[in-house]
């Protein structure tokens, strides 16, 4: 009856004196985004979108090659909703000729 006594006990006192990892765990986490989060939202995509095969999509003169065989990828590019121009900037790049490249 002694032992069972005490292991009960000891069993309580592990669970009340043992530390709570979830909340030390995600501390950190917690403070960079009450301290330094910013809210920010982003544009949909407006132009049209061209699909070209079945993991490439042209958005305006910019093709977005989807190296995944998730095809629900495809789907959301698919509806705008990645912006090319955020991650790639609004200016297209213009393949020059030899002639313009070796005049440089």
């Amino acid at each position: 009856m002694k032992k069972t006594l005490l292991i009960i006990l000891q069993l309580f006192l592990f669970q009340v004196f043992g530390q709570n990892s979830d909340g030390i765990k995600y501390q950190f986490a917690k403070e960079v985004f009450k301290k330094e989060y910013k809210k920010t939202t982003f544009e949909s995509f407006k132009g049209e979108i061209e699909r070209l095969n079945e993991n490439e999509l042209k958005f305006k003169d910019k093709v977005l090659k989807i190296y995944s065989n998730d095809t629900s990828l495809v789907k959301i590019f698919s509806k705008g909703i990645f912006n090319p121009e955020i991650i790639f900037g609004k200016e297209s790049t213009k393949i020059l000729t030899k002639n313009e490249l070796d005049s440089l």
